[in-house]
């Protein structure tokens, strides 16, 4: 299956690390990703289960997204139909980890015609109809608002906190201060330590507001 680049096929993390990075309870992300180890449900973003435990940046970008919607617990599962067939009709692995669906109006209007084919639950629509127009729904465009998609339409860059993000470019994709390779535990561990953030703030070259966004986000996650 083509993909819009290669970047989403790039495995960055491991398991236990995706709830503390969506703020998911423990083993949300595993039972999105790669399904129900005993076999009793099937996967919402692997196409099949594989039991790997490696995720990849377009796994974790579609977890995020998938996030939008944790309040609905299990219910989440709904959106698997319309996941299969966003595959198909765009030819990706990963289509909610990109642009057209979403950013581009003949996308939106095939993922509203999907939507419609499998019937799916109101609560779990990524576009609504506005008149003429289809529009995001709340929960997605909270996702794209965060979310900073590449030329090829490929989200590359997602924020989880202000200032601090997660960008496969740097420390492989661990939270980091934007646009530097400075790790946002260093940061935040800093001032666990006893520092004053001010002190940190210069010591490091941020500003004091990447701080307290780097110990809020450590606290959260």
């Amino acid at each position: 299956m083509p993909e819009s680049t290669s970047l989403l096929q790039e495995p960055l993390y491991r398991m236990e690390e995706l709830d503390r990075l969506l703020g998911t309870p423990r083993g949300t992300a595993r039972r999105w990703i790669d399904g129900s180890r005993r076999g009793r449900r099937s996967p919402l973003i692997r196409a099949e289960r594989t039991g790997s435990d490696r995720v990849t940046w377009g796994e974790f970008v579609e977890a995020r997204m998938i996030a939008e919607y944790q309040d609905r617990g299990n219910g989440v599962f709904g959106l698997r139909p319309v996941i299969v067939a966003l595959r198909e009709t765009f030819h990706e692995s990963y289509p909610l980890a990109i642009s057209r669906p979403f950013l581009d109006a003949e996308g939106r209007a095939a993922v509203l015609r999907i939507q419609r084919d499998v019937d799916l639950d109101p609560g779990l629509h990524l576009v609504v109809p506005n008149g003429r127009t289809t529009v995001l729904s709340p929960e997605v465009a909270r996702f794209t608002d965060v979310a900073s998609f590449g030329t090829d339409g490929a989200v590359e860059r997602v924020v989880l906190e202000g200032t601090i993000v997660a960008d496969p470019e740097f420390s492989s994709g661990r939270p980091t201060i934007a646009g530097r390779r400075l790790r946002a535990d260093v940061i935040a561990e800093a001032v666990a330590a006893g520092e004053r953030r001010s002190e940190v703030a210069r010591m490091w070259d941020v500003t004091p507001a990447a701080v307290d966004d780097a110990v809020r986000f450590l606290s959260l996650a």
